[in-house]
């Protein structure tokens, strides 16, 4: 049975939090040479950590350059950057 149509209350606002900080982020590859080289040549990404675990596996951590501030004052987007290299190598920039 479809549910009976109701007018809608007026929609509260809703406070979302805003994500501040992120940690890690695990991305599965197929070729890890190959993303190492894009996200580091292309991306601006630093190589932290190339570890081999055995059997050809590896461990591998890139960490982002840490962004520049705007010199007029606190800026919410990085100038340049990884974001811009990130825009570069899609196109967008």
């Amino acid at each position: 049975m479809p549910p009976r149509s109701t007018p809608h209350a007026p929609l509260e606002e809703v406070k979302v939090p805003q994500v501040k900080n992120v940690g890690r982020i695990v991305v599965p590859v197929a070729d890890l040479d190959a993303a190492i080289e894009f996200d580091t040549s292309k991306l601006g990404f630093n190589l932290a950590a190339d570890v081999p675990l055995g059997d050809g596996r590896r461990w591998v951590e890139l960490a982002l350059q840490r962004p520049r501030r705007h010199p007029v004052g606190d800026c919410r987007e990085p100038v340049g950057g990884a974001n811009g290299a990130f825009q570069r190598a899609l196109g967008d920039g």
